[in-house]
């Protein structure tokens, strides 16, 4: 059974005191859970599964956006939310200081199951995290990443002390759920030191659909750990560009 690692960091505001924050062993992207969903249950078909998570994905989007909560068993309940600052009793909406957002909470029963099939572990992490200060293409030197183009990312402690490159995890700026893992066989590195990373993407690599034209993304560094754990570098913004 694979442990939840941990690490502790310094409370930014309490001197002396410390918090645990947790080192996912991996983030799955959706081939990879629905290859684990069958691994539960080898008579849905990759086809069938695709299919009921984009139709949940859909009918949930269209429920909310009418004003329904949605409660789901043993799992979660989502509902919508406004959020934002009120001076009074009689302010209204002001789209430029409120917005509209999801609440979730995770079942009680969920969550006692989880905790009865854990174990948690105390790891040790590099003191210093790789920082991102920049992030250009080859061609134009913008912030902004091509597919067919050579990239450079430049920071602080891009190296990690015995740790693998695993890829980048990227993410759609306005939908963060929109995630895509792209693993170190995807991209062919040209240099990679404490400072720089230069890199290509492979002839094989194919973007998610969401990869549009000047797409707002964020883009973080992976690093394997020799215990299986993965760190992550920290965000930055930047632009896609087919």
């Amino acid at each position: 059974m694979k442990s939840i690692n941990y690490y502790l960091s310094e409370m930014p505001l309490v001197k002396g005191k410390f918090m645990a924050k947790t080192l996912p062993v991996n983030t799955f992207n959706d081939d990879e859970f629905i290859s684990e969903m069958r691994r539960d249950n080898a008579e849905l078909s990759v086809n069938d599964i695709k299919a009921t998570l984009k139709t949940l994905v859909a009918t949930a989007e269209r429920l909310l956006s009418k004003g329904n909560a949605i409660s789901i068993p043993n799992f979660m309940r989502i509902s919508p939310a406004v959020k934002g600052g009120f001076e009074s009793e009689t302010d209204s909406f002001i789209p430029n200081k409120n917005w509209v957002d999801i609440n979730c909470v995770i079942s009680s029963k969920f969550i006692e199951n989880f905790q009865r099939n854990v174990k948690v572990e105390k790891t040790t992490v590099p003191k210093k995290l790789p920082v991102i200060t920049s992030i250009h293409d080859n061609l134009t030197k913008e912030n902004i990443i091509r597919k067919d183009s050579a990239n450079r990312i430049k920071g602080k402690f891009l190296t990690v002390y015995k740790s693998e490159f695993e890829g980048f995890s990227i993410s759609l700026k306005s939908d963060p759920a929109k995630n895509v893992l792209i693993a170190k066989n995807d991209i062919e590195v040209i240099n990679f030191n404490s400072k720089e990373l230069l890199y290509n993407f492979s002839k094989t690599f194919k973007a998610p659909e969401w990869f549009t034209e000047n797409a707002a993304i964020t883009l973080k560094i992976r690093y394997g750990l020799s215990d299986g754990t993965i760190i992550e570098s920290y965000v930055f913004d930047t632009v896609w560009a087919l």
